[in-house]
């Protein structure tokens, strides 16, 4: 179980590239979110919430496995921040490539910077802070673009 939680909590190792092992985490993040696009809405959120808590669990097993707080090679965390942050994407039909572009680069953005109040999630205990900031941040990029499709700001 060590071996698979710590294959699991670096991204199935997309963790150890470099450089910004995040972003190929983010990567890796929105292959995901693409293919929770395919499954019917219930599900896909279904999916979504055992993913973020398998992810609770696997950054935890990782980071005591690398004996560090909240190590770069876990990127399981932003993974399972994705959906959250690139959520409105499914609310077009067709999303233009740019607009996956846009969210892509908000969410490397608010991950690195971690606005209040993501920043102090991060004092949270072992697996719990390294997922809740990266949920908080992504969930400030999702309501950024949704409020931009709903208000017409987007197509």
């Amino acid at each position: 179980m060590k071996r698979l939680a710590f294959f699991i909590g670096t991204g199935f190792g997309s963790g150890f590239l470099r450089p910004a092992s995040g972003t190929w985490g983010s990567i890796v993040g929105f292959g995901y979110f693409y293919l929770l696009l395919k499954l019917p809405v219930a599900i896909a959120c279904v999916v979504a919430l055992a993913v973020i808590a398998l992810s609770i669990w696997t950054a935890d097993e990782t980071a005591r496995q690398l004996a560090k707080k909240d190590p770069g090679e876990v990127v399981i965390d932003e993974i399972a921040a994705v959906p959250l942050a690139a959520w409105p994407l499914a609310l077009l039909t067709a999303p233009p490539w740019w607009l996956w572009v846009g969210v892509f680069v908000a969410w490397r953005i608010a991950d690195i910077i971690k606005p209040p109040p993501a920043r102090q999630f991060e004092a949270l205990p072992g697996g719990w802070g390294i997922v809740a900031d990266d949920l908080m941040s992504a969930a400030y990029v999702g309501a950024i673009f949704w409020a931009a499709i709903h208000f017409g700001w987007l197509p």
